[in-house]
């Protein structure tokens, strides 16, 4: 009953936790879904937000150079004007006329051909800049990942072996049960056996809560 006790007290403060978490009401007696661990986490792609700002700041980059090319140019306008002319009261022509003037004006602003090398190194210097960082955190995010997938390897193979171990502590407690209903054992090594299964079950459980905290680790790491 102490036990009992303490299990569903411990699993309350876990909910509240979780309910404090999400922002929601949970009710004491939910019951909650263990999450499908996947087969297979190699096949999960890099969706990492960082690589998306990296990918971002090159196109700003570019943006601004092409700005730069397009203000060292010289513009070139068309100006045109017309004039319609209304016949008077008594003189000139009865219908009406037009007159019409087409020109061409140009203009250079030669004072950004002197900062053109001096932003052409800016820009090549933050785009190298861009580019040594994006390849540190890719180079720190694939080591986390590669440290996150030998833990769900590792989990796996404990898992594994977990599943051999309870299937062997319950082929023990038979063997003891047919001792103690025929009289050949005792209570307390049935008892014993008993208490051995129960343990190698909570380890299993155990570690495969432990497996789904590494894949899930694994996820966030990738960004999914």
């Amino acid at each position: 009953e102490q036990k009992k006790i303490e299990f569903t007290y411990t699993r309350k403060g876990y909910l509240d936790m979780l309910a404090y978490l999400i922002g929601r009401q949970i009710n004491e007696n939910i019951q909650l879904e263990k999450p499908v661990s996947l087969e297979s986490i190699s096949s999960l792609p890099n969706n990492r937000p960082e690589l998306s700002f990296y990918s971002s700041q090159r196109k700003l980059i570019e943006a601004k150079s092409s700005l730069n090319r397009v203000g060292n140019m010289p513009k070139i306008g068309l100006l045109g004007a017309g004039v319609m002319l209304q016949p008077g009261m008594d003189l000139g022509s009865s219908s009406f006329n037009s007159l019409a003037v087409v020109g061409l004006s140009m203009s250079w602003n030669t004072s950004n051909l002197y900062k053109t090398s001096n932003n052409k190194q800016l820009d090549q210097i933050q785009s190298e800049l861009v580019n040594v960082q994006q390849e540190t955190f890719v180079f720190n995010n694939n080591l986390q990942l590669k440290q996150a997938s030998d833990e769900v390897e590792k989990h796996q193979a404990i898992l594994s072996k977990d599943n051999e171990i309870v299937l062997l502590k319950e082929n023990i407690t038979k063997s003891y049960q047919v001792k103690y209903d025929n009289g050949a054992g005792s209570m307390n090594d049935l008892l014993t056996s008993l208490n051995k299964e129960s343990e190698a079950k909570s380890n299993q459980t155990l570690h495969s809560i432990e497996l789904l905290l590494r894949v899930y680790n694994y996820k966030t790491i990738s960004g999914n």
